[in-house]
């Protein structure tokens, strides 16, 4: 995972990853929508929400093979 990523924008990429709704997620963090749509061109964002989506899908296969 980046540590170029401020603790919002982690904190966005692994809700992001768990499915919650962009609205949502804006609320919480008290940001707007539009910030989190920006957030998702930048490019650290982008390669961490792709490992942070992978690790999810991957601990659901595993628990989906128990």
């Amino acid at each position: 995972m980046s540590t170029k990523l401020n603790e919002n924008q982690l904190i966005a990429v692994h809700l992001i990853a768990s499915g919650v709704k962009g609205s949502v997620i804006a609320n919480q963090l008290k940001i707007r929508e539009e910030t989190l749509s920006r957030w998702k061109q930048i490019d650290e964002f982008k390669e961490a929400l792709e490992d942070a989506t992978e690790a999810v899908l991957r601990e659901i296969d595993e628990k989906l093979s128990m």
